[in-house]
């Protein structure tokens, strides 16, 4: 892209390349405007104008970091736009990762679904600790291993050395006692 005066910023760059200080502060004097709106125009009117300028110091940090490669390139504006551009976005994620919600007003927020998910995990968990009391030992011991602690009927087996028949009959009537205890406690029919 050339300039008025038919100096690009491959230009200034490669007329600069034993001092490329004095060339990113010819960069920076002839398109920091451009610069400045392009990267608000990326990320929006509500972003503050501070968070724009550590955009546009960003970009010029690259360039810098890169100036050996910009003056080897054909048009050095459209990346320094680019590497804006990307610079811009990753801000804009990072702001939207790290946001936070002050506390002032949080009543009025809306309940998180994982926080009532794992209130109504811990009443039922009440609740079915409540209807095992009403199992014998050797129905909750059946019952504990196959519901709470996952195991087969298999495991249960050779954990209790019992029959199979034995594990199954235990296991229903342990699951018909905990349904009508929770029915009860509930009131409804389950």
């Amino acid at each position: 892209m050339k300039e008025e005066n038919g100096h690009s910023i491959g230009d200034l760059w490669r007329g600069s390349t034993e001092r490329p200080g004095g060339a990113l502060e010819a960069v920076y004097a002839r398109y920091r405007r451009p610069l400045l709106r392009y990267v608000r125009s990326v990320m929006g009117d509500s972003v503050d104008d501070e968070l724009v300028k550590d955009v546009v110091s960003e970009t010029l940090i690259v360039l810098w970091e890169d100036w050996e490669k910009i003056s080897g390139l054909e048009e050095p504006y459209f990346w320094m736009m680019r590497v804006a551009k990307n610079k811009a976005l990753h801000r804009l994620r990072e702001a939207k990762r790290h946001r936070k919600v002050p506390l002032d007003g949080y009543e009025d927020l809306p309940a998180d679904e994982r926080a009532d998910r794992e209130l109504l995990k811990a009443e039922l968990k009440q609740l079915i600790e409540q209807a095992c009391e009403t199992l014998t030992p050797a129905e909750r011991a059946i019952f504990v291993g196959s519901k709470i602690e996952e195991l087969t009927n298999e495991e249960l087996e050779k954990r209790y050395k019992l029959a199979k028949q034995t594990v199954r009959n235990r296991l229903s009537q342990a699951l018909r006692k905990v349904r009508v205890a929770l029915s009860e406690l509930l009131g409804v029919v389950l």
